[in-house]
């Protein structure tokens, strides 16, 4: 029986919205076992962070978890991350041994070791992490209402209506900045007025302003906000690619504070 002291087992399953790879590894003393959830239907990357255990175990970890010394998380929050933070599956995942919850790319990833012989521990993984997978369901869903509720509010509006400003980004390369500055299913052409430069994009044009808070991002006044929107996202997927945490936030030309 030597054969059963150590073990893997790996399979794949769709579930609702998800796929799931699922790692389990086993020897004589310890399981460790690996989900990575894909999201199949999120719009957008999350943002990347991490929770992992911490060497100094407090008795606070069991009142508050996002307030206590035994945890550690690295990342940028967000509203993922804080539904994370404040879930009661959390905890209790947390308590396996090198645990380590973390969102990254369109994934939710759990690893954590159990005793081999704690089949209840080991059963109670994927009863936490779906439990994790719902509450992200419920969010996305109703982010999805808010902003299909407010693109219907801006159907009509035009340049003189909104600005964009980018958060999130370091510096760019010199050299890479044209190339991921602008999108990848338009042509555009870069023209400098005023010493500035422009991109233009069929009648409609943009450019940048580097600001305190983030990256101004303005087009004419005439251009349709669909097609800006579009540019935009397309903008936004390029800075990420290349490692950015780059987020898009629209703002109304009438509440904007002027940098």
């Amino acid at each position: 029986m030597k054969t059963l002291l150590k073990g893997e087992v790996n399979f794949v399953e769709n579930h609702n919205n998800w796929s799931l790879e699922v790692e389990v590894k086993w020897n004589s003393r310890m399981t460790k076992t690996t989900i990575k959830s894909r999201k199949l239907d999120l719009d957008n990357d999350f943002v990347s962070c991490k929770l992992t255990q911490s060497n100094m175990l407090t008795l606070l970890s069991y009142i508050t978890l996002w307030r206590s010394d035994s945890f550690s998380f690295n990342g940028k929050k967000s509203k993922y991350s804080d539904l994370i933070l404040e879930s009661p599956a959390t905890l209790p995942l947390m308590e396996s041994k090198n645990a380590i919850i973390e969102l990254n790319g369109k994934c939710l990833i759990f690893s954590g070791k159990t005793r081999k012989k704690d089949l209840s521990s080991l059963s109670n993984i994927f009863i936490l992490n779906e439990m994790l997978l719902k509450g992200i369901d419920k969010l996305n869903n109703e982010t999805k209402t808010e902003n299909s509720k407010a693109n219907m509010d801006r159907i009509n509006w035009t340049g003189e209506n909104f600005e964009f400003l980018i958060t999130g980004v370091d510096e760019i390369p010199n050299e890479e900045y044209d190339r991921i500055m602008t999108p990848n299913s338009f042509e555009w052409k870069k023209v400098i007025k005023d010493e500035w430069p422009f991109y233009e994009v069929g009648e409609d044009e943009f450019s940048f302003s580097w600001e305190i808070p983030g990256i101004q991002f303005t087009f004419n006044k005439e251009v349709k906000y669909e097609k800006a929107k579009k540019i935009a996202d397309e903008i936004i997927e390029n800075l990420n690619s290349i490692g950015q945490n780059a987020e898009l936030l629209i703002l109304e030309s009438n509440k904007v504070f002027k940098f």
